[in-house]
């Protein structure tokens, strides 16, 4: 009787018994949240602040960003050339040529 409510307990809290040892069994607890969905989320939210940042303020933030992007440009690795043109994407900025 005990073990047999041991297994109920362990069942309702997603645990299972195998052989006689407790074993967790995960899962993912919201499938539909992945990168993709977080990066929707960020743009989203980012893109709108931007338009009513203080223009000083704005333009301050654009040259930073392309001064990143162009010294990302000298580098060789690629992800850097990725994360600038996310930043520029996220913040509005257009990429210079």
């Amino acid at each position: 009787m005990k073990e047999d409510q041991e297994r109920r307990l362990l069942y309702m809290a997603d645990l299972g018994l195998k052989g006689g040892a407790y074993h967790a069994e995960f899962k993912i607890a919201n499938p539909g949240i992945t990168l993709k969905w977080v990066i929707r989320l960020v743009l989203l939210l980012l893109k709108p602040i931007m338009t009513i940042v203080t223009p000083t303020l704005r333009k301050e933030l654009e040259s930073f960003l392309v001064a990143y992007y162009k010294k990302a440009e000298e580098t060789e690795n690629p992800w850097d050339d990725f994360l600038a043109l996310f930043l520029l994407n996220i913040f509005d900025v257009s990429v210079p040529e």
